[in-house]
C-alpha cells in the first residue's frame, strides 16, 4: 500500500467539527469523495500542522482522526483585520445598518475580484472595522 509522503498527490475526504468547550460538536464542514480535498502533501500551503502530522506516512485508504487545539489550528492575523470607510457600504446614499451590523458575517470582493467573508467587529460614525481572519481562528476542531 502506498503511504502519504512529501511531494504526493492526496485526495482526502472528511468532515470538520467544531468541538465546544462542554465537549459537544458541530459539523462545520464536509468533504465527500466525489469532490475531495486536493493537494501535494508537503507542497501545498495552508494545511493546519495537526492534520499534516496526522497525514504523514498514513497509508492509502485509512481512515483518521485529528484533534486539533484552538492554539493548533487557524492562525489568526491581525493584518486581516481592516478599518474600511463607511462609504464602502452604501447603497442607493444609505447605509444599511441592520446589515452591517457588529457580529455580522459579510461577503465581499478582494481587490482581484476574490470573493472573501468578513465579520464586523466594530462601526463607528465614519469606518466598519472587519476581520477577515478564518472563522475557525481560536476554536477547537475535530
Amino acid at each position: 500500500m502506498e503511504k502519504i509522503l512529501p511531494g504526493k498527490y492526496v485526495e482526502i475526504s472528511y468532515d470538520l467539527f467544531e468541538v465546544a468547550p462542554d465537549g459537544t460538536e458541530n459539523l462545520v464542514h464536509s468533504v465527500t469523495e466525489d469532490e475531495p480535498e486536493r493537494f501535494i502533501f508537503g507542497v501545498t500551503k495552508g494545511m493546519i500542522l495537526p492534520l499534516e502530522r496526522a497525514l504523514d506516512g498514513l497509508e492509502q485508504g485509512r481512515g483518521f482522526d485529528v484533534p486539533v487545539n484552538a492554539g493548533e489550528g487557524f492562525p489568526y492575523n491581525s493584518d486581516d483585520v481592516a478599518e474600511l470607510s463607511k462609504s464602502i457600504f452604501m447603497v442607493d446614499g444609505k447605509f444599511d445598518a441592520e446589515t452591517i451590523r457588529e457580529g455580522a458575517y459579510i461577503p465581499m470582493m478582494t481587490a482581484d475580484g476574490y470573493r472573501i467573508t468578513g465579520k464586523v467587529k466594530k462601526v463607528t460614525a465614519d469606518h466598519v472595522v472587519m476581520d477577515f481572519n478564518h472563522p475557525l481562528v481560536g476554536k477547537d476542531l475535530r
